[in-house]
């Protein structure tokens, strides 16, 4: 596929939360501007990353620093576009899973980091239902035979269920941001713990994602 004139991505990880204190998508936003830095020349010149964020595991947290990165001005040009892909942990997972869909409901059933327990609450009232879902605007399909083709046929699966918790949270938010634009995509990758997929590779898998997805659009 042909790619847009220019290719810009905003990559978020999540902090510590209950039962993960040391949260791999967290050593990911850490380590991947160096790593990405250091494979310049496969990236090309058409991808750039703007910014690495790590994002509180709280709603009312996560949701207030997307909306700083959906609102900051660095986003692709004329003719370009622009891409939000979020990794969260499944702590007890062994694939990345490409999360097709996000659902409006909040069911968090431990608290998030700022004492939340909401139960079966609208991430967004004016879209009426908990059954309410977005579905990403990336080809999920594409990208995932194009990342197996690539050697990672034993480490990615697709998935439509992204838990209820701030993850979904944050996905669902992204997805209602990038509904109806042309210039804007997201998706939310769950990451496997460095037991499953260790550190070296875990970057690796990223920085496939990111090759594919441009050659996505």
């Amino acid at each position: 596929m042909d790619r847009p004139k220019e290719v810009v991505f905003h990559l978020t990880g999540f902090g510590k939360f209950n039962g993960v204190p040391d949260n791999p998508t967290w050593r990911l936003m850490k380590s991947l501007p160096v790593y990405l830095s250091q494979q310049r020349n496969e990236l090309g010149q058409l991808l750039r990353v703007a910014s690495y964020t790590v994002l509180d595991v709280s709603a009312e947290g996560a949701a207030d620093q997307l909306r700083v990165i959906q609102t900051s001005g660095t986003n692709a040009g004329v003719d370009g576009i622009t891409v939000y892909v979020h990794c969260g942990v499944d702590a007890g997972g062994m694939h990345f899973k490409l999360e097709e869909c996000a659902y409006n409901e909040a069911t968090f059933r431990v608290p998030d980091e700022r004492g939340a327990t909401p139960n079966g609450a609208l991430i967004m009232a004016e879209n009426g239902t908990l059954s309410h879902t977005y579905q990403t605007n990336l080809p999920t399909a594409w990208i995932h035979e194009t990342l197996s083709a690539a050697g990672w046929d034993r480490h990615v699966r697709r998935s439509t269920d992204p838990g209820r918790f701030v993850c979904n949270y944050v996905y669902y938010k992204s997805l209602a941001f990038c509904s109806g634009a042309a210039d804007k995509r997201a998706l939310f990758i769950h990451c496997p713990p460095h037991t499953s997929v260790g550190p070296e590779d875990q970057l690796c898998f990223i920085k496939d994602c990111l090759i594919v997805i441009a050659d996505a659009l």
